[in-house]
């Protein structure tokens, strides 16, 4: 039954929702009804130990389950019950997510088909009529090489399907054989087979899963939720040899995300590495239905919450609706989740309603199991609205399946996006009514034709050389991986460039564990050349991923925090190349340009900085030191943000200095300085009230060279740019900044200087710059190695002491980065019989130069 309060909400709905639809499709819909949007939606009875059944399967059915088409009168009329005296006998005894047609006279949805004991896709008129089963059992697939894990592979169901602008339907199967983890069990895939239910064709390969596709309305591409894991435990070569465990990803990356993020070295943040090993998310992926061109359309980093997306669901504008998943979903079961909307593009998702979040999981756990449910915290409210679907009806409106408490069923309601206020609309006492679309006729997507191509094959490989024998090969086109994405667009850093990074790409095959941790295969790895561009003939349908691995071993990693590894773009299509730039944690949402236009990029990012110590004083006292840490030090200049906290802060002075430095000499188009907000609370005027500016660049020990004459410093939100000779390379930037009136004031005040430092560059082709001459370990360049060396560092590092005069003699460990293991190092050389410090030791030697420099030296010839 409808409310009254119900009523007078849908039918200001049916005047203003769908007029506000209708101008955000620019094609008028024709809905159905004026009262409120006819919809079709399942009912379904679920056994109570419905939720340990699905421990066994990727797919839950319920005891009983019926579609129901409801029009703008709130009349119903049952489309499918198997119950029904006059049901058909190929009628499904159960159903799940039903997809209405463009032009909303049909249905297809998932059914449980008695006959053949699994899930397959059926699809039946609006009107009830003409009801046909599309897919069925019939595949070839060789199980013997899957081994114990072979009988759990034998049954493979259909599901969750959608409608493709040209008629097709796509939908999710575990025809391809394979196991996840988590009780999930099984690996699910995408399919596309024609409207009669010949020539199924596989477009995915996962290793894990690939769920709930929609087609997004701008481009015709099919969007889906991906789960991406890498493997626990260690990982082989080639030759068998242990490389060692993959790092972990980040479940929450740097501490929740928003502006005031402080980027630390655990990723991890709050969680052990043995307790959650390896990238762990369901992300949104758009794929060409021919299976090309897989790229990843949404995120933020590789954080788990912000990014975690499911069942997207578009508006016709392209705006995404999708549901945030605190447990790993099981086909067919409604799971505790919350609702959010995303753009596609790097970007937080807006938080609707319902749980966001991994640290509600515990709690939600406790009322779903009902011997703890009564153990539930007494201060914090036990009962909270919990989402199995939504879709959007309007700017302003949403239909959902939800819970308001556990353990209630599910039942269907109007929410309302601004405020979070449900409004009732369908429930039946002891049924889960679920999966609610709206009905009305909408604009056909763009139909995107297929290209022609090598199909994938219905066969997992074992080895590289048969996955490239059975699958034919793809080419992995990295056109720069050092590509940064634009100030303030939220993609992780991009790899700094010399660095002498290797990338490895591996393979994994869906193998004979019945725990999927079968281990990867590795498949190539080459060292990424100073212009970061890689080209790799790889094998197509399989799973795949890379991983960045500097000199001494370990997985790479930004000055962010961020491990690099590709959220996108891990399988490919026979015979295509699939470019990228930047191609790591989201990179792939970036546009690749023209591959001579490729080698630019803001490589300000790649910089070594340092500015002038800050001056101890009343008003910046050490205790204040302390506190800011890091946090307002120079180094924020190239973390590509320009929002009020993340910016330099120091010391006012006669005269500031700002120093950035790469391993790899670089030409430059171009230098944008972008100026700080003022601190109100210590110094109320702009910077560019007190300085000016010049900027000067070096190559190697080389002289000198003044780009630009001297400048004031820039306003906040009008940066300074400086074109460049870009024929002219260099290693060294320095920013000199001078106070107009020198002397007028006295020094010490914190003042916030610049906000971001951005140089458009590319790798040089000119030779790098002479060797460096020192001694291993001798940081403050007096000609000896002592304890004071250790102190230099150390004081350099945490209490913001002048800069050692040769960083790469402190560089202890000779792992070209000054930290603090580089002091401890020496001083267990020094004091505890520790190994030798690496060459140059015993005295001054001649050493490559990479990214640490000298500004001074104590071996002068």
């Amino acid at each position: 039954m409808t409310s009254p309060n119900t009523a007078r909400r849908l039918a200001g709905f049916a005047v203003t929702g769908l007029a506000i639809l209708a101008s955000v499709t620019a094609v008028a819909a024709q809905p159905l009804g004026v009262a409120a949007p006819p919809i079709v939606y399942v009912s379904r009875v679920f056994d109570a130990d419905a939720r340990t059944k699905a421990i066994d399967t990727v797919a839950v059915r319920a005891t009983r389950g019926s579609l129901i088409f409801r029009d703008e009168s709130g009349a119903e009329r049952v489309l499918v019950d198997a119950s029904a005296p006059d049901a058909p006998r190929s009628s499904p005894v159960d159903v799940a997510d039903p997809d209405v047609s463009w032009d909303a006279t049909r249905v297809v949805f998932a059914g449980f088909s008695e006959a053949e004991g699994a899930w397959r896709i059926f699809e039946i008129g609006i009107d009830g009529a003409d009801l046909r089963q599309i897919t069925r059992g019939k595949r070839r697939v060789d199980l013997a090489r899957h081994g114990e894990a072979a009988a759990l592979l034998e049954r493979h169901d259909d599901l969750d399907p959608c409608y493709l602008p040209d008629g097709r339907i796509c939908f999710v199967s575990t025809r391809y054989p394979g196991v996840a983890p988590d009780g999930r069990s099984r690996t699910t895939n995408l399919y596309v087979v024609a409207a009669d239910g010949s020539d199924p064709r596989r477009i995915t390969t996962e290793r894990f899963g690939g769920d709930t596709p929609a087609v997004d309305p701008t481009t015709g591409h099919i969007v889906y939720s991906r789960w991406w894991r890498t493997s626990a435990g260690t990982i082989l070569d080639a030759d068998g040899a242990n490389t060692g465990a993959i790092p972990p990803g980040s479940p929450e990356y740097g501490g929740g995300g928003g502006p005031f993020t402080e980027f630390g070295e655990d990723v991890l943040t709050g969680v052990a590495e043995e307790e959650f090993p390896g990238v762990n998310s369901w992300f949104l992926a758009s794929i060409r239905p021919d299976g090309g061109d897989m790229k990843m359309l949404s995120g933020f980093h590789l954080d788990r919450a912000q990014t975690q997306a499911y069942r997207p669901v578009f508006y016709p504008s392209g705006a995404i609706v999708a549901l945030f998943i605190p447990q790993t979903p099981v086909i067919g079961l409604p799971g505790p989740n919350g609702v959010r909307m995303f753009e596609r593009g790097p970007s937080r998702p807006r938080p609707i309603d319902g749980p966001q979040d991994f640290s509600e999981l515990a709690e939600i756990e406790q009322l779903q199991d009902p011997e703890r449910a009564d153990d539930a915290d007494p201060g914090r409210p036990p009962n909270r609205t919990l989402y199995a679907s939504a879709a959007p009806v309007s700017q302003s409106w949403m239909l959902v399946a939800a819970r308001r408490s556990l353990p209630e069923d599910h039942d269907l309601y109007l929410l309302e996006i601004r405020n979070g206020n449900l409004e009732p609309l369908v429930s039946r006492p002891g049924s889960d009514e679920l999966d609610a679309v709206p009905v009305f006729r909408r604009p056909v997507p763009p139909v995107v034709p297929d290209r022609a191509g090598r199909e994938p094959v219905e066969v997992s490989p074992r080895t590289a050389e048969e996955a490239h024998r059975l699958g034919g090969s793809f080419t992995f086109l990295v056109e720069n991986l050092h590509v940064n994405a634009p100030l303030d667009v939220p993609l992780p850093l991009a790899p700094p460039v010399g660095e002498d990074l290797t990338i490895e790409f591996w393979m994994a095959p869906p193998g004979e564990s019945l725990t999927a941790v079968d281990p990867p295969v590795l498949l190539h790895a080459e060292r990424v050349g100073p212009s970061g561009r890689v080209e790799v003939d790889l094998p197509a349908g399989v799973p795949l991923f890379e991983v960045l691995r500097r000199p001494d071993g370990e997985i790479a990693r930004g000055r962010d925090g961020q491990i690099y590894h590709v959220g996108g773009m891990n399988f490919g299509r026979a015979g295509e190349v699939s470019r990228c730039v930047g191609c790591h944690a989201g990179h792939s949402m970036l546009a690749v340009p023209e591959a001579a236009e490729a080698a630019w990029t803001n490589l300000a990012a790649s910089a070594k900085v340092s500015g002038s110590p800050r001056r101890e004083s009343p008003e910046f006292p050490r205790e204040l030191f302390e506190e800011l840490g890091t946090f307002f030090g120079p180094e924020r200049v190239v973390d590509r943000r320009t929002d009020p906290v993340s910016h330099w802060m120091t010391s006012l002075d006669d005269e500031l200095r700002l120093e950035l430095e790469w391993g790899v000499p670089i030409q430059a188009r171009s230098v944008s300085v972008h100026g700080a907000e003022p601190s109100p609370e210590f110094m109320p005027m702009p910077v560019s009230d007190l300085f000016d500016m010049r900027i000067e660049t070096s190559l190697g020990a080389g002289p000198r060279r003044q780009v630009a004459p001297p400048r004031r410093v820039p306003d906040p939100g009008t940066p300074v740019v400086v074109e460049l000779d870009e024929q002219s390379a260099f290693d060294r930037m320095v920013l000199q900044f001078t106070l107009l009136e020198p002397g007028a004031m006295p020094p010490g005040f914190p003042v916030s200087v610049l906000s971001e430092v951005e140089v458009i560059a590319r790798v040089s082709d000119q030779p790098r710059p002479p060797e460096l001459r020192f001694r291993r370990g001798d940081s403050n360049c007096d000609g000896g190695v002592d304890i004071t060396d250790a102190i230099v560092v150390l004081a350099h590092l945490f209490i913001n002491g002048r800069q050692p005069c040769c960083e790469a003699a402190g560089d202890a460990n000779a792992d070209d980065r000054l930290e603090v293991t580089d002091a401890v190092r020496l001083l267990d050389t020094l004091f505890r019989g520790g190994s030798p410090l690496p060459s140059p030791s015993s005295a001054c030697g001649d050493v490559a130069r990479r990214t640490l420099g000298c500004s001074a030296s104590a071996c002068a010839d």
